[in-house]
C-alpha cells in the first residue's frame, strides 16, 4: 500500500486543471483514499486523521498547524498570485483578502488537529507559560489579568460546567479567537515567531467572545451537513483583526474545522468514506 505523501501528490496532481486546484475536493479524497496504508489502531478514520496530522506538522509550534510535510505544495502560483482556496465554498476563501497568504487546507487541518487532540494545545500552552517574565515589557504590551492561565484543578478533558467547553477545548477556542486578531508573522499563515505566539497568548478573549463563538458551535447541529450562512451570522458579533492573514473566513473555516475534529474523537465520525462527504458537503463550492 502506497505511503501518505505519495498519494496525497498523486490526488492533489489529479485535482488540478488549467493550473487550478480544487484543493476542497483533494481533501475529501485523501481522507477516503482506501490505498493509503494506516498504522494506527484507533477508528479507521481517527487513524488517518492522525496520518495525515504526522505527514503535514510543522517543524515549529509543537507541530500543532500543518502547512509542511504533504500540505508545504497545496498551493497554485507563486507571490501575490498564490492560492490554495479553490474549489472552496467562497464563505471560506480569503484569497480576494490576503493575496499570496491563502492556504486554506492547511489553515482547516490546524483547527481539526485542536478538535482532535485539545490536550496537545493544553500542554504546548503551558509550555510556552512557563517561559515568560513575569511582566512582558520585552513586548510593549501589558499582560492580561490572570495570565498566564493556571493549570486546570482536574481533569482538563471534563467539561468546566455544565453545556460547557472541558479546559482543553477552551483553551483552543480562545487560540482560534485571538489568532484572527494577530497578524501573522510567518510566511503565508504560519506562525514564526516567538512574538507571534506570545502575542496570540496575551490577546484577550472575553467570556462574551466565547460565548458568541460557542452559540454558532452549537448552531451547526449534529451534523453531518452544518449551514454556513447560519453559522456566518452566528459568529457575526465577534470582532476580527485587520492585519495580515485575520479575516472572518478563516475564522468560520476554523469553527468548521473545529467541529470536524471533534467529532472525529468523540467517534461521531468513524468511516473514511464519512469524512470523505462531510468535506464535500460542508467546504466544497459546487
Amino acid at each position: 500500500m502506497p505511503d501518505i505523501g505519495h498519494r496525497a501528490s498523486q490526488i492533489r496532481s489529479a485535482n488540478q486543471a488549467n493550473g487550478k486546484t480544487n484543493f476542497a475536493e483533494a481533501l475529501a479524497q485523501l481522507f477516503e483514499d482506501p490505498t493509503i496504508n494506516d498504522i494506527s489502531t484507533l477508528t479507521q478514520l481517527a487513524s488517518r486523521l492522525e496520518n495525515i496530522l504526522a505527514a503535514s506538522a510543522d517543524g515549529f509550534n509543537n507541530g500543532m498547524s500543518h502547512f509542511s510535510g504533504i500540505f508545504a505544495d497545496w498551493t497554485d502560483g507563486t507571490g501575490a498570485s498564490r492560492r490554495g482556496d479553490t474549489g472552496f465554498k467562497p464563505c471560506f476563501q480569503d484569497f480576494p483578502i490576503w493575496p499570496g497568504s491563502s492556504m486554506q487546507v492547511s489553515h482547516f487541518m490546524t483547527a481539526v488537529d485542536m478538535g482532535f487532540r485539545p490536550h496537545k494545545l493544553l500542554h504546548y500552552v503551558a509550555f510556552y507559560s512557563s517561559l515568560l517574565p513575569a511582566s512582558p515589557e520585552m513586548l510593549d504590551d501589558p499582560a492580561p489579568t490572570g495570565y498566564p492561565p493556571p493549570w486546570p484543578p482536574h481533569d482538563p478533558s471534563l467539561p468546566l460546567k455544565p453545556s460547557w467547553w472541558s479546559a482543553d477545548e477552551e483553551i483552543c477556542v480562545q487560540f482560534i479567537i485571538a489568532h484572527e486578531r494577530v497578524p501573522d508573522s510567518g510566511e503565508y499563515g504560519q506562525e514564526g515567531t516567538l512574538r507571534n505566539k506570545i502575542c496570540t497568548l496575551f490577546n484577550v478573549v472575553t467570556q462574551d467572545d466565547e460565548n458568541i463563538f460557542r452559540n454558532a458551535y452549537n448552531g451547526l447541529g449534529a451534523g453531518p451537513i452544518h449551514d454556513a450562512d447560519k453559522a456566518t451570522a452566528n459568529l457575526g458579533p465577534l470582532t476580527t483583526g485587520t492585519g495580515k492573514g485575520n479575516s472572518r473566513q478563516d475564522l468560520l473555516l476554523s469553527l468548521f474545522g473545529f467541529k470536524f475534529g471533534t467529532m472525529i474523537r468523540k467517534g461521531e465520525l468513524s468511516q473514511l468514506a464519512e469524512a470523505g462527504l462531510w468535506v464535500r458537503g460542508n467546504l466544497e463550492s459546487s
